[in-house]
C-alpha cells in the first residue's frame, strides 16, 4: 500500500520528455564531464542512446519521407492520441502532446522508448545482484517495526531486524534470476525479421558494428579500473524488458 502511495505521488508530476537521457542527466546535475569526470553510466548511456538514436532515425527515413506523412498516417496519430487521452494512457510531455507533426518528433519518442525498455532496463536491472545479493545493503524484508522517532538506533538493533537465513536465501535467488544473461541482446533480430527490407538491413548493420564497438570500448576501459561499470556493455544489454 506504502509503494502504491509513493507512484502515485510521484505520478501527478511525471513527464515523458523529463525522463529523455539528456535532461534527466542535467536535472540531475551530473551531465558536466568537467565537473563529474569519473560517471560511467553517464558516459556508456549518452554513446547507447546515440547509437538507438541513429538506427531509429535511419528505419523511420526508410518509411517517412516527409514530415506531412507523419501527419497523414491515421494510425500512428491515433496510437499517440491514445496514449496521452484521459482514459488511455494519461502519458504527459509526449512529443507534439500527443499529435506529431514531423519525423523528428517520432524519431525522439521512439528512442526514447527503445533506450528505456534497452539500455536503461539493462543499467538497472544488471547490477541487482551486486546489490541485492548482500542482504544487509537492501534487506527486501524485516523483522523489526520501523522506528518512530529519531533516537540513535544501535548497529545491534539493526542486526536483530535482518530477515532469517532463509529469506536471505530467496531474496538472493529471485536477484540471481533477475541478473541471468539476456538471450536476446539489443540488435539481435531473426535473419528472416526484416526480410526484403534492404536498406533496414544495412541500418542493422550499422547499429550492430556501433555496439560491437562501444563494448570493446568498456571492456578497454574496464580494466583499467578497480571496479568495472559493466552493466551498459552491450552484449548484456537486453532487447526489451523479459521477465
Amino acid at each position: 500500500a506504502g509503494s502504491l502511495e509513493l507512484i502515485a505521488k510521484e505520478w501527478k508530476n511525471w513527464r515523458f520528455d523529463e525522463r529523455d537521457l539528456k535532461t534527466d542527466l542535467r536535472l540531475r546535475g551530473v551531465d558536466d564531464a568537467e565537473l563529474l569526470p569519473n560517471y560511467p553510466y553517464r558516459d556508456d548511456a549518452l554513446r547507447s542512446w546515440d547509437i538507438i538514436g541513429h538506427w531509429v532515425k535511419r528505419v523511420v527515413g526508410v518509411y517517412y519521407k516527409h514530415d506531412a506523412d507523419i501527419v497523414s498516417d491515421t494510425e500512428l496519430q491515433a496510437w499517440h492520441h491514445e496514449m496521452v487521452a484521459s482514459d488511455g494512457g494519461m502519458l504527459r510531455g509526449l512529443p507534439g502532446d500527443g499529435s506529431p507533426t514531423s519525423i523528428a518528433q517520432l524519431v525522439q519518442f521512439l528512442t526514447q522508448v527503445i533506450f528505456t525498455v534497452s539500455a536503461e532496463h539493462g543499467a538497472v536491472n544488471n547490477g541487482q545482484f551486486d546489490y541485492f545479493g548482500f542482504a544487509p545493503n537492501a534487506p527486501g524484508y524485516m523483522t523489526l517495526a520501523l522506528p518512530t522517532s529519531k533516537h540513535e538506533i544501535s548497529e545491534g538493533t539493526l542486526a536483530d531486524g535482518l530477515p532469517s537465513a532463509e529469506t536471505v536465501a530467496d531474496q538472493i535467488a529471485m536477484v540471481h534470476m533477475l541478473c541471468l544473461p539476456t538471450e536476446h541482446a539489443l540488435g539481435s533480430y531473426h535473419k528472416d525479421f526484416f526480410a526484403g527490407e534492404t536498406e533496414v538491413l544495412v541500418a542493422l548493420e550499422t547499429m550492430r558494428s556501433e555496439l560491437t564497438q562501444l563494448s570493446q570500448d568498456i571492456e578497454a576501459r574496464n580494466s583499467l579500473l578497480a571496479v568495472p561499470y559493466v552493466y551498459l556493455d552491450p552484449k548484456s544489454m537486453p532487447e526489451s524488458i523479459a521477465i
